[in-house]
């Protein structure tokens, strides 16, 4: 069935990347059971009301998620904003995540990749919430240039 998004990339293989733009593809349950999922990788600490304000900046112009398919099934996602204010120092990558093939990854860098590049900005930045290895996270990006450790994130327990 058709998606309410942006078909931004078909290849000869059975994958396809969307530029999801409306909340309404969240109530496809494979769709939000899968950037559920997505969200709990991340460590988002309340992934139904991360999803829910995702939902809501979905039409933002300044946000791109991307969903990637292969065989019809989601298997990739990576969510960007642009800087919204002087604080924000660069679009920021806030989940990038891919079971799926090196292929559809390397395509989804891409959009993004070029989606920052024509909103007039030269750098990305990202927090690796993953748990995956920096190195192993950084390889997401690395075609689009060479990263920069800018410095270190500490979380503290406030009592």
């Amino acid at each position: 069935h058709a998606l309410p998004g942006n078909l931004l990339q078909r290849s000869l293989l059975p994958v396809m990347i969307y530029r999801l733009t409306n909340e309404a593809v969240l109530h496809v349950p494979q769709i939000r059971d899968f950037l559920l999922r997505v969200m709990a990788d991340h460590q988002f600490p309340q992934p139904v009301e991360t999803l829910a304000y995702v939902a809501k900046e979905m039409s933002n112009p300044g946000c791109m998620i991307l969903l990637g398919l292969e065989n019809d099934q989601p298997v990739a996602a990576c969510m960007a904003m642009l800087p919204g204010n002087p604080i924000m120092l660069h679009p920021q990558v806030l989940a990038a995540y891919n079971e799926g093939s090196r292929p559809l990854g390397l395509e989804m860098q891409k959009i993004i990749t070029a989606w920052v590049k024509a909103a007039g900005h030269k750098k990305i930045i990202g927090f690796n919430r993953s748990g995956l290895d920096d190195k192993l996270w950084c390889r997401i990006f690395r075609p689009g240039g060479k990263p920069t450790r800018l410095g270190s994130m500490y979380e503290f327990e406030v009592d």
